[in-house]
């Protein structure tokens, strides 16, 4: 609700009391806690090396996991990728058009890629 809202302070906020040892849980957890990461940097550049440090502590946790299936993984390793990609180039401020381009064609071949209708909105919104 508070993600839907754009309070991405509160929807941590609430994340962080949330406790679950359901895999499926944690799995929604730290990837709504890395869009909201993703979010505030977008609101503010100081927080592009916690966004960068969340995407490696997850993908970290997704390759350590043995009971995520491999094809699960892959959809958040790859949330995880292009949220880093996405950070680079906005704290970078070089958007060249090919390179977005690229991104974009890459974001839409992906067969397996979680948010992807979010990720696809923040491409927009960067471009």
């Amino acid at each position: 609700w508070y993600f839907a809202k754009g309070d991405f302070s509160a929807s941590n906020a609430l994340l962080q009391q949330v406790e679950s040892s359901a895999l499926q849980y944690q799995l929604r957890l730290k990837s709504l806690s890395l869009r909201n990461y993703f979010e505030l940097f977008l609101q503010d550049e100081t927080y592009y090396n916690l966004v960068i440090y969340e995407s490696r502590a997850f993908a970290k946790f997704l390759r350590r996991n043995e009971k995520i299936t491999e094809s699960r993984a892959r959809g958040y390793l790859a949330l995880c990728s292009f949220i880093r990609k996405l950070a680079r180039l906005k704290v970078t401020g070089q958007w060249p058009a090919g390179k977005l381009a690229k991104l974009r064609k890459k974001l839409e071949r992906e067969s397996a890629v979680v948010a992807r209708p979010w990720l696809l909105e923040k491409l927009a919104e960067l471009s």
